[in-house]
């Protein structure tokens, strides 16, 4: 099974919260995995916010990063196609998506997902909508 995976999502194989122990499991599953580009972006600005809001020390910063980018070692890392980028601009005008989340749910489409994995109840619609089938992690997140 291709999954992909979006930022929201595969960030709990990181930070332990609810969906945490599911998302390692279905990672498992996947005979392909990926995520986009832009997971490594957004991961580091997730960690930023919890690193300034003293959630977590520098230290786990650093070791979540070095995790994050060992584990990029056995993940596909999709670029941003332009056919995903003209799709996003489909999704921006016909939804309340965001820009980067316009991106993940096209560059899945693009890729040709069987699963999305989003921690984001509007990606989530916005992917059922377009034909992807989604595994939800049960909590939205930004």
């Amino acid at each position: 099974m291709r999954i992909y995976f979006d930022t929201s999502a595969f960030a709990k194989r990181y930070i332990q919260e609810p969906g945490s122990d599911e998302l390692d499991k279905l990672l498992e599953t996947a005979t392909s995995a990926a995520v986009s580009i832009l997971c490594y972006p957004e991961l580091m600005s997730a960690l930023g916010r919890r690193f300034r809001c003293e959630e977590i020390s520098q230290q786990d910063f650093d070791s979540i990063e070095s995790q994050f980018l060992q584990d990029l070692q056995d993940i596909e890392v999709i670029q941003i196609h332009p056919s995903a980028v003209f799709r996003a601009i489909g999704y921006l005008k016909s939804t309340s998506l965001k820009t980067l989340d316009a991106l993940h749910v096209a560059s899945a489409s693009v890729w040709e997902a069987d699963l999305f994995a989003t921690g984001d109840k509007k990606q989530m619609a916005v992917a059922q909508e377009v034909g992807l089938p989604v595994w939800f992690t049960g909590e939205e997140t930004d």
